[in-house]
């Protein structure tokens, strides 16, 4: 059984949360499995109209998977907080896959909050503490540090054994393991990386099939982008991850081990710094970017859509296809990943996930776990992702997926440069807080690159100490 009720709406290219309608679905009936696909090549040339009309994706059920023994059935009442991924979630997402999971476990009813995806963090830590949290919420693994801290998620390796993780990467058990506990399972694989509008660089002269891109490279293409009234890219000083990425691609790393230290007066922050300074200084990136908090940086023109810029960063694998549908001659191509020079790692962004979460305050831990079991299920990963557009994680899941050309090129291009460790996990929404009124200052001259870095260092390691007390 499944309620639901529906209070917002995502969009894929802006990210931004809008306001929906309450439901109360009832379960329904199976509908035709896919088959599995295989990788396509890289592309090396814009998507077709033809492939963008083919960019939604109908709703269909998995095959069913070789038979196992039979759970115990279980009655129970469970509260599911996720955050929505489609027009319509609980039509397109979670009813068909709860008919399916009601099957197996006919007497447990999931009751589905569908949410914006802004604030999610402030409303779950004010349920747990008023003691009224979901049974299940889908959890973001970059802030699972604080979930664990918090006291908000249950460790899940009482209910989960291994032999239901063969297909899951090492990397993405890691990003939802603390401590050797695993509190999160994604379904959801975060790829991000690079998007290029292939005319705009053609007509600056640059071969966007390339495989990846120096900094000297995208200076060069800035200035050319500047002589023909482009903007080469956009940089969001909130950006936290374009930040940790940038530091990256100097061959530094952000964080340290120990929890108490950061890298951020050392010479690759300085040099990422100085990079986006001088990126603003000379006009390559639109000034009014220059801004120090969210809500401001929401609201600022969408350029790359528009026409008007060449580079879009922090693109999420299906953003093409937002781009297609809206516009099927949209010349967007999947970009490579960056790199200061030779010498240094080629970065495109991070890896990491979002998935099911067990709160510590669950009242129903065996039924919550027997539902957790049946959304990573390979064949109902793939499921969930192609109802939502997303990018599965696993390879069997890939059997049981279907997606855009230009999101598995976007995957094959992007997919082996992504970093992981600290750097996403570590006070990821705190740190863009306390650092951005730095990178702004930085960038309008009202303080040195070493002035604004040693002040992000600071405030960051009194964070640190404030959680961790490590230093």
């Amino acid at each position: 059984m499944m309620n639901g009720k529906k209070l917002s709406r995502r969009e894929f290219l802006s990210r931004t949360a809008v306001a929906g309608v309450g439901l109360v679905l009832a379960a329904c009936s199976p509908q035709e499995a896919p088959q599995p696909t295989s990788a396509p090549a890289e592309a090396t040339q814009a998507p077709a109209a033809t492939e963008a009309a083919a960019a939604t994706v109908a709703a269909t059920e998995p095959a069913t998977a070789a038979a196992t023994a039979a759970p115990a059935q279980l009655t129970a009442q469970l509260l599911v907080w996720t955050y929505s991924n489609a027009d319509n979630d609980l039509d397109t997402i979670y009813k068909p896959m709860m008919a399916k999971f009601n099957e197996i476990q006919p007497k447990i009813t999931v009751n589905f909050d569908i949410q914006g995806w802004g604030g999610r963090r402030e409303k779950l830590y004010s349920a747990v503490a008023a003691g009224a949290p979901p049974d299940i919420w889908f959890a973001t693994t970059d802030t699972l540090l604080t979930y664990v801290a918090k006291q908000v998620a249950a460790p899940l390796n009482d209910y989960i054994t291994p032999d239901l993780l063969t297909d899951y990467p090492k990397d993405i058990l890691d990003a939802g393991t603390v401590d050797g506990k695993l509190y999160i399972l994604s379904t959801w694989a975060l790829i991000y990386g690079y998007n290029y509008n292939s005319k705009l660089m053609e007509a600056c002269g640059y071969d966007y099939t390339k495989p990846s891109m120096t900094w000297d490279e995208l200076v060069g293409l800035g200035e050319k982008a500047k002589s023909l009234g482009y903007y080469v890219e956009t940089i969001s000083l909130t950006d936290w991850m374009e930040w940790c990425g940038t530091v990256r691609q100097a061959g530094g790393t952000v964080f340290n081990d120990d929890k108490a230290t950061t890298n951020m007066t050392k010479a690759p922050a300085i040099a990422a710094l100085t990079r986006w300074v001088e990126e603003y200084k000379n006009g390559y990136v639109p000034m009014e970017y220059s801004v120090a908090d969210d809500a401001s940086a929401d609201k600022l023109p969408k350029y790359f859509q528009m026409g008007k810029q060449l580079i879009t960063s922090h693109a999420g694998a299906a953003d093409c296809m937002g781009l297609l549908k809206t516009d099927p001659n949209f010349p967007v191509v999947s970009g490579g990943p960056r790199q200061k020079d030779a010498n240094s790692p080629l970065v495109a962004g991070s890896s990491g996930g979002n998935g099911w979460s067990m709160t510590q305050l669950c009242k129903s831990k065996d039924a919550a776990a027997e539902w957790i079991k049946f959304m990573i299920k390979p064949e109902n990963i793939g499921w969930f992702c192609t109802l939502g557009n997303l990018t599965p994680v696993g390879t069997e899941s890939q059997k049981y997926w279907k997606a855009d050309p230009c999101v598995k090129s976007f995957i094959d291009r992007q997919a082996k440069y992504l970093f992981s460790g600290l750097d996403i996990k570590l006070l990821w929404q705190e740190s863009k807080t306390v650092c951005a009124p730095h990178f702004q200052a930085a960038v309008l001259g009202k303080e040195t690159v070493e002035q604004a870095l040693e002040a992000c260092d600071k405030a960051l390691v009194d964070l640190l100490q404030k959680t961790y007390g490590n230093a």
